[in-house]
């Protein structure tokens, strides 16, 4: 018998070897899952929203380096709201006021918030936008994951 006689016979018996196997595991009520390739996530660009903000950039779990803007929508009393960025342990690395861009009040109006510069501070984040009620309380509170670089 030749080698490659000898090598056709050990691969054949190979292949019906897998084929048998799999047969009987699933006629046991096995079922055959290969691991996944793991995926890393890609952040989807949509936008945060309630009733009264809607921020359109930066998205979820987005990467920002300074200079970056905070973009969208703002329906709040008086078009004034503020803004914080924080780092992972919820300390602020920035904050101010802005005021969205409205001829009326009471509609949505646009808004942009340029962030120029941060302490020296990499890793997550998160980019939170609110205003204050009446009474003095945060409301309608946005939060935006994000890894600042």
């Amino acid at each position: 018998m030749s080698r490659r006689e000898l090598l056709f016979i050990i691969l054949s018996g190979l292949v019906i070897f897998i084929l048998v196997f799999i047969a009987v595991y699933r006629l046991g009520g096995g079922n055959l899952n290969f691991p996944k390739i793991r995926q890393t996530v890609t952040p989807t660009p949509n936008p945060v929203a309630n009733s009264v903000i809607k921020v359109t950039s930066p998205y979820v779990n987005q990467k920002v380096k300074t200079p970056f803007k905070i973009t969208g929508e703002a329906k709040v009393f008086a078009n004034n709201f503020t803004y914080r960025v924080t780092d992972s342990l919820g300390r602020i690395l920035g904050e101010g006021q802005v005021m969205a861009k409205s001829q009326t009040i009471g509609s949505f109006a646009p808004f942009e918030i340029t962030i120029t510069s941060l302490p020296d501070v990499t890793g997550k984040g998160q980019i939170e936008v609110f205003n204050y009620s009446n009474s003095g309380k945060v409301a309608n509170e946005l939060k935006i994951p994000v890894t600042i670089e």
